[in-house]
């Protein structure tokens, strides 16, 4: 889910659409992967009220109100900090769940 996670950060930040060769450069994967990896990315959207815009040759892009994208965004960083603390605290899932 990390590269998805990053997937969807790079396109909040994004200015302008972003081609699936230009997001697969920027994640050392193929458009293949960028493609699937959109594919289960857009679900998650959904629950923000948000959506995958996709023209081709143009590139993709997510669509959506201000906010809705600053909420996605602070998800995505708090999922990331998460997993960051178990993985660095050097402990097992259910240890670290009961401090």
């Amino acid at each position: 889910m990390k590269r998805q996670e990053e997937l969807i950060r790079i396109l909040l930040k994004s200015e302008k659409p972003l081609t699936t060769t230009e997001l697969a450069k920027q994640l050392s994967v193929s458009s293949r992967t960028i493609r699937s990896d959109l594919e289960k990315i857009e679900s998650e959207l959904l629950v923000h009220h948000l959506c995958l815009e996709k023209k081709p040759h143009v590139g993709v892009w997510i669509q959506g109100a201000k906010e809705d994208k600053i909420a996605l965004f602070l998800n995505v960083d708090q999922q990331n900090d998460t997993a960051n603390t178990i993985k660095s605290s050097n402990c097992s899932s259910l240890t670290c769940l009961r401090k």
